[in-house]
This record gives C-alpha cells, sequence and structure tokens, in this order.
C-alpha cells in the first residue's frame, strides 16, 4: 500500500525589509573552552552541521514572523501514519492561493578576514590566485544571488537563483502553472555586504598545504560563539538584524570540533539581544582543490537550501540516514546532508559554478507521489524513490 503525507497550512506571513548601511572595522576575539581546542585530521571527512535554535518556543517564533520581527516563516504539519511532525519553512505557504507569492529576504555577504596566530591570513576579499577572482567576488557573482533557466525533469522553473528554483521544484505540484501559487519564490535580496578582521585565538587554529594555496581550520565552538556575540553586535549597530540573513563567508577554511576538522558550513540560529530569532549561514569558499566535490558555492548552496526548508534547525522528520555525509540515523529536515558532495556545474560570466544537488521535502515524510517536479525526489533526478526508515536507512 502506498504511504501518502497530508499537509495543514497553520498561517502565513509576509517580508519586512530594512536598509543597510556601510563598512565596520576592526573585531576583537572571544576565547571558548578547552574542548573546542582543535587538531589537524590528517584524513578529512567533508560534512555539514547545523546549529539549532534555543531558548525559544514554537509560539514565539510564530509569533515574531506574523509581526515582522523576523524572517518570514509559515508553518505546516505532515502526518505519517499516526505521527505529526510540526515544521517551518521560510517565505509565504505554497497551500494558499492569492497570498503573496514571492518573499525576498536580504542576505549581505559578510566575509571575514581570518588572521592566524602564525601570521597567515585567510581571506574571502582578496584573489589568491586560485581562482579567477575573490571569493567574495565570485559569491556575489555566483547563482546563489543571480538568475540562469532551471529546467529540471522537463519542467521549467524559471530564470532565477538556484536556491529559489529548487524551492519550486521541492513545491512543484503546487508551484506550477495551474498550481495554487505558480509565482511562487524565495529570493535573497540584494544589500550592502560587509568585511572583517579576525585575529583567531591560540588553540582555535591549524594551517596545512593544499594543491593550491593553503587550507586553514578554525574550531567552530569558538567561531559560532565570536559570530553571535561579537560579530552580530556590530552588524546590529550598521542595521543588520533579525529580518535579515547574513551569509558569513570563509575562504579555504573549515571549522573542526571533536570528530576533527571538514565542516564546511552550518545554518543557525539564535536569539539576539533584543529578543528575536536572527537566522544566518556560514559557509566555506573552496579553491584550493583539497575537498573534490566541495568546490566553491556548494557548501553555500548546501546551507541556504537548508536555511530555506529549516530555519531553526529543528524541523523533525522519520529517522532516515546511512546515505550521503550521514552515518547511522538522523530525525532533522536537512535537505543537503543526504547528497552532501553530489554536484551539478553552472556557468555564469565564465566562471564554473557548483551548486549541491538537493533533497525534496517529500522523501523525508515519504510522499507517494512525490510533490516534486517529474515526481522525483531531488532537483537533479538522483533520487527517484523516498526515504527508507532508519535503520538501515538508504532511499527507495
Amino acid at each position: 500500500m502506498k504511504r501518502t503525507t497530508r499537509w495543514l497550512l497553520f498561517f502565513v506571513v509576509k517580508a519586512l525589509c530594512l536598509a543597510s548601511t556601510p563598512l565596520f572595522g576592526q573585531e576583537t576575539t572571544v576565547p571558548l573552552k578547552q574542548q573546542d581546542m582543535i587538531q589537524l585530521d590528517p584524513v578529512v571527512k567533508p560534512r555539514h552541521v547545523t546549529r539549532p535554535l534555543r531558548n525559544m518556543n514554537a509560539q514565539t517564533v510564530s509569533t515574531q514572523a506574523s509581526t515582522g520581527t523576523t524572517i518570514p516563516i509559515w508553518s505546516a504539519v505532515a502526518t505519517l501514519g499516526s505521527n505529526r511532525y510540526n515544521i517551518r519553512m521560510v517565505g509565504t505557504s505554497v497551500f494558499t492561493a492569492g497570498a503573496t507569492q514571492t518573499t525576498t529576504v536580504k542576505a549581505p555577504i559578510i566575509s571575514l578576514v581570518l588572521n592566524m596566530p602564525d601570521g597567515e591570513t585567510f581571506s574571502p576579499i582578496v584573489n589568491d590566485g586560485c581562482a579567477s577572482a575573490s571569493a567574495y567576488t565570485l559569491t556575489g557573482n555566483s547563482p546563489i544571488f543571480k538568475n540562469v533557466n532551471y529546467t529540471w525533469g522537463g519542467n521549467y522553473l524559471g530564470n532565477t537563483q538556484y536556491v529559489d528554483a529548487y524551492q519550486r521544484a521541492n513545491f512543484w505540484a503546487y508551484a506550477r502553472t495551474g498550481g495554487t501559487v505558480p509565482n511562487y519564490h524565495v529570493l535573497l535580496g540584494a544589500t550592502n555586504n560587509y568585511y572583517t578582521n579576525v585575529a583567531v585565538p591560540a588553540g582555535q587554529w591549524t594551517t596545512a598545504s593544499a594543491p593550491c594555496g593553503r587550507i586553514a581550520g578554525v574550531g567552530i565552538g569558538w567561531l559560532q560563539n565570536y559570530i553571535e556575540t561579537t560579530l552580530f553586535s556590530q552588524l546590529n549597530a550598521v542595521g543588520i538584524g533579525s529580518t535579515y540573513f547574513p551569509l558569513i563567508l570563509l575562504h579555504n577554511t573549515q571549522m573542526c570540533d571533536n570528530l576533527g576538522c571538514g565542516i564546511l558550513g552550518y545554518h543557525g540560529s539564535f536569539v539576539d539581544r533584543l529578543g528575536h530569532l536572527q537566522t544566518y549561514a556560514v559557509a566555506d569558499f573552496e579553491t584550493s582543490s583539497a575537498i573534490p566535490g566541495f568546490t566553491d558555492i556548494a557548501p553555500l548552496s548546501h546551507e541556504v537550501a537548508e536555511w530555506v526548508d529549516d530555519p531553526t534547525g529543528d524541523n523533525p522528520t522519520p529517522p532516515w540516514g546511512n546515505i550521503g555525509q550521514v552515518a547511522g540515523c538522523q530525525n532533522n529536515l536537512e535537505n543537503g546532508d543526504a547528497l552532501s558532495g553530489t554536484n551539478r556545474t553552472l556557468t555564469l560570466f565564465g566562471y564554473n559554478y557548483h551548486v549541491q544537488e538537493l533533497v525534496f521535502v517529500g522523501w523525508f515524510y515519504r510522499l507517494n507521489p512525490s510533490l516534486g517536479t517529474n515526481n522525483w525526489y531531488s532537483n537533479f533526478g538522483t533520487f527517484r524513490g523516498f526515504a527508507r526508515p532508519c535503520p538501515p536507512g538508504g532511499t527507495n
């Protein structure tokens, strides 16, 4: 017997945009506890992680979204058998005909220029010779922000940003011509961009040679604490707050935890100093050729897409796993993890960008048929069936 999943609309909110202002200056650092010290792992396993929301309940998130004090968020319930899964996504509901169908969230690029204790610098704003331009310039000109024509599974998704095309394909049953929301979009809006110099403290760094240039590692615990305290206090001072989605850019720099280095990105959320939900993402722009399959914007495409479908990092799913970067089982709606390292090349402005293939929502909740384009379960068609229960995991 086929399994089906029913979706129920909870609420719809609208976007609210704020202005931005010029550059800020030098940053300081915040030391962390001993367990966050890092060591260079000679065998790097590329991976992505998430930093779920803490200290805010679902009702407060809903209230802030509906009043425009944070990003626009809509909610739904997925049911599988007797289990109900309350989930949140960025934008407006795909189930409400006639509602505002285009959401734009301003997404400034925040380049972290990391200065290591040994004098080395890893900078997104300087071309290190491993690509045709700096990581910052290439990111701004990439399909994350610029429009490309997309046709997947025989269906034309539009001339739009990559993650927006993914989300339209994800809910193609509703976003197609004749669906409830044929003009549906979730877009990253232009704003002023920023950079800052950061002195990485002792015990939180490592560097190594790479096929092109050098690579670095920094402690993710230290970095998260720095971002959510020091960095955001300065971003708030220039007008960037909870209605923005800052993209924090690293260059040839992995993050490291007690499992070693190899973390290329995460999306996070926290309660800011005003008590508002603040979301953001961190991603490495890789040009070192040290990590095949995770080049240039592949990590950023992973994190932006996960933010769209799981902005607070805690959307529950039935257990799935033992696929992609996942060893064992997990039960969250991280739509990049099951296909980490599976990419497609998109050429834009003469540069060959790499974007990651992404899993559709129906894969997690075992929809049959899928809501996605061509009844697929991922946007390039690698997954043609839904997730198998974990254990053992895998995909149909």
